[in-house]
């Protein structure tokens, strides 16, 4: 065999080696990522998994958590309540994800022998993981043994401080489950307050105590979103010194809330005895002289707990606040007259400014043409000679268009067309009309105008005429105007000043002229 065969048959049989050692290699997994999927405590994959978790430290504390039919998270021990379903789900990812970065002999240094923390958790087909866990290392790790195991696993120490926190930190600081819309009957009885009584029938809410009123839907969402998102910033052991200050034997306010339908028996703040379903809130003191937070206690748990202090803020409402923002609504399509006069006193010294009186009346026309003419004038040719040439030239000729009618009439000077686009705008805020805020009686105030708006609506059908009259108060500045209409007092805002105080007239518009085509007037220009 010469040295030229040898060579070729080294090479195929590195070939073939090299094909043999890559499917081996493709066919079998890599020696670390079989290391880490063996490296796992636990063969448990997803927190959906689990069902039950116990904690029970050197300490003598115990936290026991169930799954309940849900799917939710609930605390049995070391009280009876909601748990926070991320903040559980989260414990129990860090466990059933731990990794063994080696194992050790049990000895004193791990802490095992008097574990810090032992651990339960109970796992779909009747799986109980028990393990303990010993001290920490200084290179971030500890120990961890698992019942029947003889060895101790080397593990991260992240989870361990969340073991560590107090059952609290695991307990749903939602305190109220019931949802806004849900809620049918609410009491209010605040310290030197009257006490409010709200019923909701059908999707409106009206108060009921301690006089009959209808609700302003934005203020009802603002009650109901403070009673239902209320939250718990700390939680109170019922053996705790602080709760001599809370006093709730003389609170600041007290909510009750029911999910049932309004009855013929007047609702109490505890609630009717037979109706069980009613939840107070206890309002107590606040903690601080900051007034950041309060006690408060939930009658469904009895649970005592501090919250901020804008719910309480947010409920602390008068009668008069929770009336409902429309005032007025008027339908622009049924106003058939309108007229403000304005009254400007004489300003004071050193102005010099003279008291003025002026009055505008608006009118819908009556009936408008059902097509309006379209005017057109034929295009004529005005011949005109100079002296170079007799060939005639052409004067453009503008084609004229009638004036559209508008839709109001202006009664008072100047008379004439009104502009319709400022009374559609002046009529779509009185459509509705919505106070800023109510006032008990409009202040006695030295005003910069007068104004009185008064409205006639005149239905469909023979509906009757009806008359409206506002009254206005500018007291001057950047103040809101005051208001007054059919005994109530309230504010507006002062952009409504501005529809009131414009020109009615309607704007001449200014139209360029445009030349007839001379091809369409049936001549030529010149030397085409």
């Amino acid at each position: 065999m010469n040295f030229k065969t040898t060579l070729i048959l080294l090479v195929l049989l590195a070939v073939v080696g090299a094909f043999v050692a890559y499917d081996k290699f493709k066919g079998e997994p890599d020696e670390s990522s079989k290391t880490v999927a063996t490296n796992r405590l636990f063969d448990v994959k997803e927190t959906t998994d689990v069902n039950s978790l116990t904690i029970r430290s050197t300490d003598g504390g115990e936290i026991v958590l169930t799954k309940t039919p849900d799917g939710k998270w609930r605390m049995t021990k070391p009280v009876e309540a909601a748990a926070e379903n991320l903040q559980v789900d989260g414990l129990v990812r860090d466990l059933i994800d731990l990794e063994s970065h080696g194992k050790i002999e049990v000895t004193k240094e791990t802490g095992l022998d008097k574990p810090r923390f032992n651990i339960e958790m109970g796992a779909k087909g009747g799986k109980l993981l028990k393990f303990a866990i010993g001290e920490q290392t200084q290179l971030g790790d500890m120990y961890v043994k698992i019942e029947g195991h003889d060895k101790a696993d080397v593990v991260s120490s992240s989870v361990y401080e969340r073991l560590a926190k107090p059952a609290n930190d695991l307990r749903d600081k939602q305190l109220i489950t019931a949802a806004s819309p849900a809620i049918r009957q609410m009491v209010i009885e605040a310290d030197g307050q009257p006490k409010l009584v709200l019923h909701k029938s059908g999707e409106q809410w009206a108060l009921a105590e301690p006089v009959k009123l209808p609700v302003d839907e934005a203020v009802i969402t603002d009650l109901l979103g403070a009673v239902t998102n209320l939250r718990a910033t700390d939680w109170i052991a019922k053996d705790s010194p602080e709760l001599a200050n809370a006093k709730f034997e003389k609170p600041q306010m007290t909510v009750a809330f029911t999910t049932e339908a309004p009855s013929t028996q007047p609702a109490t703040a505890t609630g009717p005895s037979s109706q069980p379903a009613w939840t107070t809130i206890t309002f107590g003191q606040y903690d601080t002289i900051r007034h950041l937070k309060l006690f408060a206690r939930i009658s469904d748990t009895n649970a005592v707990v501090k919250v901020a202090s804008t719910p309480l803020e947010t409920l602390s409402k008068k009668p008069i606040d929770l009336r409902d923002k429309k005032v007025l609504d008027l339908m622009p399509e049924q106003v058939s007259k309108l007229s403000i006069v304005t009254d400007l006193p004489a300003g004071a010294a050193p102005t010099t400014r003279p008291a003025k009186k002026t009055e505008v009346a608006i009118e819908r026309r009556k009936q408008l043409p059902a097509t309006q003419a379209a005017a057109t004038t034929r295009a004529t040719t005005q011949p005109a000679t100079t002296q170079a040439s007799t060939t005639p030239a052409t004067k453009p000729v503008v084609a004229e268009v009638p004036k559209p009618l508008s839709t109001w009439e202006l009664k008072t000077d100047p008379k004439g067309d009104a502009d319709d686009e400022q009374m559609r705008n002046l009529l779509a805020d009185l459509h509705p009309l919505r106070a800023a805020k109510y006032l008990e009686a409009t202040p006695a105030t030295k005003p910069v105008g007068n104004y009185v708006v008064k409205v006639t609506t005149e239905g469909p059908g023979g509906t009757p005429v009806v008359g409206y009259e506002l009254k206005l108060i500018d007291p001057g500045g950047d103040r809101a105007l005051m208001a007054e209409y059919n005994g109530l007092s309230f504010e507006l805002p002062r952009t409504f000043l501005t529809r009131i105080e414009g020109n009615f007239a309607k704007k001449a518009k200014v139209e360029t002229a445009r030349p007839i085509n001379p091809d369409d007037a049936g001549f030529e220009l010149p030397g085409k």
